[in-house]
């Protein structure tokens, strides 16, 4: 399951990330995350981790996969 799949008021750990960027800003294995919202098109979609709200596009958010 990524993070793409989480379900709305869903939360998962992160198990792995392909893309440093990601790491850079704290989204790293063992990071508990929540889905936050949607936009009204689905795409993208915001999620929180940490005390931080971060949008992500779905393409984005495939590349991150939970627990």
């Amino acid at each position: 399951m990524t993070l793409a799949d989480l379900p709305e008021l869903g939360s998962a750990i992160i198990q792995s990330t392909s893309c440093d960027r990601f790491r850079a800003l704290g989204l790293c294995a063992g990071t508990y995350v929540e889905f936050e919202r949607l936009a009204p098109l689905g795409d993208p979609m915001v999620v929180r981790f940490r005390g931080t709200s971060l949008c992500l596009r779905r393409a984005e958010a495939s590349l991150i996969e939970l627990k």
